[in-house]
């Protein structure tokens, strides 16, 4: 009997299927929450979030698979999107890892795969061995929390070939789009995105291996995705800044108040 906690590893959290009550993890733990988020993974690709129950807002479903969708590709065929090579099983659990945290972050109720931990067939490989989390990847913040890169286009670094300011242009630039709109200008944006207060905003990682920062520039930035119930097309002053590790921009746009 599993429960999915927030588990300490040493140095920092990460959500793990675990015995009930326990509150740290074994190497079993991993193995069953490596085989449980790698069939999240499958599902989540080829079915969205339509096999999760769960009451969502119109749109989510669609806004998790566009932030994610690289991070899915990774987690289904095994192949890291920059480099080309195999995922090691440490780099697996801490994609995976990431998706499920997003579900949770999203917002979207995991009814109906809470069972999942009981039908995995992972080996375990010494149930006894605490988890020490020595082998899984730390997310290193220090050049994405020092910059934010105005690039024109994606970097060696991005997820996707949608990154850079070019991106913004097309999709947040664009009153044909069902997204975010900027009603201030481009040159005023880049001052915004190059000022030290702005850098200066702790970074939070978000998955799919990207950093945001959420600011409030004090007048109206521009205007909600319209798709978005009761508020979308209204006029807000807060602006989401995703970056990718090395603090490149992927994309920005604005956002309902946090």
């Amino acid at each position: 009997d599993r429960e999915y906690r927030l588990i300490d590893l040493g140095y920092g959290k990460m959500w793990l299927w675990v015995k009930k009550g326990k509150t740290s993890a074994t190497a079993a733990d991993i193995d069953v929450t490596l085989a449980c988020n790698k069939w999240l993974s499958r599902m989540s690709d080829k079915y969205g979030l339509s096999f999760i129950q769960g009451n969502r807002q119109k749109g989510v479903d669609e806004l998790f698979y566009e932030q994610n969708a690289t991070l899915i590709k990774e987690l289904a065929t095994g192949i890291d999107s920059v480099t080309g090579k195999k995922l090691t099983q440490a780099e697996m659990l801490g994609k995976a890892s990431l998706l499920a945290n997003g579900i949770i972050t999203i917002g979207v109720m995991v009814k109906g795969v809470i069972n999942v931990g009981k039908t995995q067939s992972a080996k375990p490989r010494n149930t006894n061995k605490k988890a020490s989390g020595a082998d899984i990847p730390k997310p290193n913040v220090g050049v994405v929390q020092s910059r934010i890169n105005v690039a024109n286009g994606p970097t060696r670094f991005s997820s996707s070939e949608n990154a850079g300011f070019n991106h913004v242009l097309d999709r947040h630039f664009n009153p044909n789009r069902n997204a975010g709109q900027f009603t201030i200008s481009q040159d005023k944006l880049k001052n915004i995105l190059s000022n030290k207060n702005t850098v200066n905003i702790p970074v939070k990682e978000i998955p799919g291996n990207q950093f945001e920062r959420i600011i409030d520039i004090g007048e109206p930035a521009g205007t909600i995705k319209p798709s978005i119930p009761d508020i979308g097309g209204t006029s807000t002053n807060y602006i989401r800044i995703i970056t990718d590790k090395a603090g490149n921009l992927i994309t920005t746009y604005p956002i309902p108040k946090p």
